[in-house]
């Protein structure tokens, strides 16, 4: 599942470099956010892992909240949102950086792209895991964003995004900005195709 390509940017620790403008965020941080609030609580079953910063999908919702699961292979088109990042706290200091809500905990989520209804009404920016061919340092404002389809539904890259292979599900959203992070753990700004300019 994705959550261990974001684990192990997370654990790869923040650069002690002065980051350029709009480089300095992590999977699932907020870059821009204006107009009606589209983020709400989520939770997912004890037996899923999500990370921050993960593409899932929506499964359904209980009377409290959305209910999230990891994106599969097999899905075709289904609701999607990105898991946004919140300042949990670490039970010690040995656990590193924390990059996902605890077990059971409720996490937050925005809603995007397909069957986020309204679909072009989300107005803002989040940082996710990119997995495209595209190196760091490339800027591809403009360009539509996919999931990638993978082999292996348990292989730790699902849920991130790429602009490449025309398999792979559609986001709904497109890139903005440059690729950033590092040549093993890169990330993308996304905003929702439609959205403000």
């Amino acid at each position: 599942m994705a959550y261990q390509t974001i684990k192990a940017g997370f654990e790869a620790g923040l650069s002690r470099q002065l980051p350029l403008p709009n480089e300095g965020f992590s999977y699932g941080d907020r870059t821009l956010l204006w107009g009606v609030d589209k983020l709400q609580d989520a939770t997912v079953a004890p037996t899923d892992i999500v990370a921050y910063g993960e593409i899932v999908k929506i499964t359904g919702y209980n009377d409290r909240s959305a209910i999230v699961a990891p994106i599969v292979n097999a899905d075709t088109t289904p609701k999607f949102a990105v898991v946004v990042r919140t300042q949990d706290g670490a039970r010690s200091m040995d656990e590193g950086r924390v990059w996902r809500a605890g077990n059971g905990k409720a996490m937050t989520i925005w809603p995007i792209g397909l069957g986020a209804s309204p679909e072009k009404d989300q107005n803002g920016e989040i940082v996710v895991a990119y997995t495209g061919p595209s190196a760091v340092g490339v800027d591809l404002t403009g360009t539509e964003l996919y999931t990638p389809k993978l082999a292996s539904d348990t292989n730790g890259v699902n849920g991130t995004a790429t602009e490449t292979s025309l398999d792979n599900l559609a986001l709904g959203c497109i890139a903005v900005g440059k690729v950033f992070g590092t040549a093993t753990h890169k990330k993308i700004r996304i905003r929702v195709s439609g959205g403000k300019v």
